[in-house]
């Protein structure tokens, strides 16, 4: 489609664009673990029955599912070399559920932000962010996309860059440039809508406007305020908005039927284009659709007459297109890549990865009431022995002081080292994301990222679990942020400095599986392992021969064995611990007749000794203080063991 064509439709009549599909996929159930993007080829059914839900809706124009997939923001996840495929395969699915459904909407090939750009960036980076556009545009409209739509921008000079990169590729294609105005109608540089359409009235597209930027209500405002200062065509495409406080209460106000009673006031302010972005579902769409045929009686069979592109298959051109895309992103992509030196992170990261010390690790539980005297008495008593405290995230589903709260109270009154549990069953995306940039301005800077006991293990078994993402998903908000990057890919100001544990049963029943979701672990972003209690230096070793190729720390589990009931409890009640039978049978051969605790601590120190020099730490679990006794014991007879480097 030129340019030209596309203005003659607009100037006939407007036109209904569909919501928001990240928003859309997460809602079907698929976690942020993965790239929404590598859905268009790792389960494109699921891809195109979104698309067919909002072309049934009534949308005249889709969007493609390529939001973030250029080189810069697919790196995060490993797929920059995946830069052609992705795009080229999400064009192709909108064409064959055009194809399928014999309705002729137009493609809107989406390009987002690189998540490069901030204040004060180098020339030659804006240079290589337009190389960034280019080749994500080139592939899209290789593909046969009739438009381009450049969304969700919050930098003036970033959309500037990638609009001058669509026009050196096309001079005809239409161009869509859509800003986001998150607070006070401003972007979040500061620019606001008369600052913003002085620059856009003079660039070569199409239609301005604006998406998200807080819900139907706020986007009337824009609206006007856009009509105020600009003559060009205006696209609105808002959320679904923030929570309002009604009585006390956080409701969004916000559903289908409000939004088709705004898709009406839109298109009376003027708007030429109108449809949703985050949380605006096919339900929305619909009602919208519904309001539009209202107000504009000729809003059916707009597309007519338009001549739509033969469809084609990545298959068919890949190999030509590989060579034509010859492009070097090495100076960008390690400004996104890279991450502060392991070694400057933390007092941990210092002596895993620079000193290479054997650090020692004991376990602390946060109080279940408003007193932390006894947890900071406790941890005082054992400066000088240890290195480190663990703090867990409410273990075994038990409701606790928070882990970073403790964990800040035990830094600046003991000034001890902490490793941080955080446990993904009790938050969702959002309140993860809150509670690590928290975390992280507490100086919090170790975290053992974990998926969670389920609450009916705990003693509020009626709780709701959340589980937005497992352990590993949890790995890649971490790494992202240690990058630069909140969880949608947006620039967070500077890096965080995490360094990131995860755990692993080195006794697993199914080692297959345990060993899979530790390469995913690692692959995420990973940089420690903590193990769970071993008690077996041959299952140990075997496990060891198939993880050292990661080269990557290692800090044993440990729990000292006082008895064979505790020894029972752990077998029957705490997942992941498994005690061998045999040493289950002699402590209760002992019970009565010897001392099972100096079994315990024995197996204890001859395990660390046979183990010597495959691992890098010891962790101590301990929840009595029968336990910690035990555990300074096994410290004190093997001082040569942990001392040595």
């Amino acid at each position: 489609m030129k340019r030209d064509e596309f203005i003659h439709i607009l100037n006939k009549h407007p036109l209904l664009i569909d919501g928001g599909i990240e928003s859309e996929i997460y809602r079907r159930g698929v976690y942020i673990n993965i790239n929404y993007n590598g859905l268009n080829v790792d389960n494109p059914n699921f891809i195109k029955e979104i698309h067919r839900d909002y072309c049934f809706a009534g949308a005249d124009i889709l969007k493609t599912n390529t939001f973030g997939a250029n080189r810069a923001k697919l790196s995060l996840f490993g797929l920059q070399d995946k830069v052609g495929e992705l795009n080229f395969r999400g064009v192709e699915l909108l064409r064959e559920v055009r194809e399928e459904s014999r309705r002729n909407f137009l493609i809107a090939g989406v390009v987002s932000p690189t998540a490069v750009y901030k204040d004060g960036i180098c020339q030659d980076d804006l240079k290589s962010m337009g190389q960034i556009f280019k080749e994500q545009i080139d592939t899209l409209i290789a593909g046969g996309v009739d438009l381009i739509l450049l969304e969700t921008f919050d930098s003036l000079v970033e959309l500037e860059i990638a609009i001058f990169a669509a026009r050196q590729l096309s001079q005809d294609i239409p161009l869509i440039a859509s800003l986001t105005f998150p607070e006070n109608n401003k972007t979040i540089f500061g620019k606001s809508i008369a600052e913003v359409t002085e620059v856009l009235n003079n660039a070569p597209v199409e239609i301005i406007g604006f998406n998200c930027s807080r819900g139907p209500q706020n986007a009337l405002k824009l609206l006007k305020e856009f009509n105020e200062f600009s003559d060009k065509k205006i696209i609105v495409m808002p959320n679904t908005g923030y929570p309002t406080n009604v009585n006390g209460l956080l409701l969004n106000m916000s559903n289908r039927e409000m939004f088709g009673s705004y898709a009406t006031k839109y298109l009376r302010n003027g708007a030429s284009i109108i449809g949703g972005c985050c949380g605006v579902t096919p339900e929305f769409i619909c009602q919208m659709k519904k309001s539009i045929n209202q107000y504009s009686p000729r809003f059916d069979g707009r597309t007519e007459g338009i001549e739509f592109k033969p469809l084609i298959r990545y298959a068919d051109i890949s190999g030509n297109r590989q060579k034509k895309n010859d492009i070097t992103f090495s100076e960008v992509e390690k400004k996104v890549i890279s991450a502060i030196p392991l070694w400057k992170r933390s007092k941990l990261g210092f002596w895993l990865y620079k000193q290479q010390k054997t650090v020692i690790s004991m376990e602390v539980l946060s109080p279940k009431n408003l007193s932390v005297a006894g947890m900071i008495k406790k941890v005082n008593s054992l400066k000088g022995l240890i290195d480190l405290i663990n703090i867990p995230d409410g273990p075994r589903a038990s409701a606790r002081m928070g882990m970073f709260t403790a964990g800040y109270l035990i830094n600046k009154n003991c000034g001890t080292e902490v490793i941080t549990h955080y446990s993904c069953r009790d938050r969702n995306i959002l309140g993860i994301q809150s509670d690590l940039l928290s975390i992280h301005a507490l100086g919090l800077r170790n975290i053992l990222a974990v998926t969670g006991d389920p609450p009916k293990l705990g003693n509020y078994p009626d709780a709701t679990a959340v589980f937005d993402v497992d352990s590993i998903g949890l790995v890649k908000i971490l790494s992202n942020l240690n990058k630069g990057f909140d969880i949608a890919g947006n620039s967070i100001g500077k890096k965080s400095s995490f360094l990131i544990g995860v755990g692993v049963n080195p006794a697993s029943g199914n080692m297959e599986r345990e060993l899979k979701r530790l390469a995913l672990k690692i692959k995420a972003g990973a940089e420690f392992i903590m193990t769970q209690p071993v008690y077996d230096a041959e299952v140990y070793e075997r496990f060891y021969a198939k993880i050292k190729k990661y080269k990557i720390p290692v800090i044993i589990g440990i729990s000292p064995l006082i008895s064979y009931q505790a020894a029972e409890f752990q077998n029957n009640e705490i997942p992941g611990m498994e005690v061998p039978q045999v040493v289950l049978e002699k402590l209760k051969y002992l019970s009565g007749r010897g001392d099972p605790l100096e079994y315990g601590i024995k197996i204890s120190v001859e395990l660390l000794e046979k183990l010597k020099g495959k691992y890098q730490g010891i962790y101590f679990m301990v929840s009595t203080r029968k336990e910690r006794k035990a555990a300074l014991e096994i410290i004190k007879r093997s001082d040569e063991i942990v001392t040595s480097k």
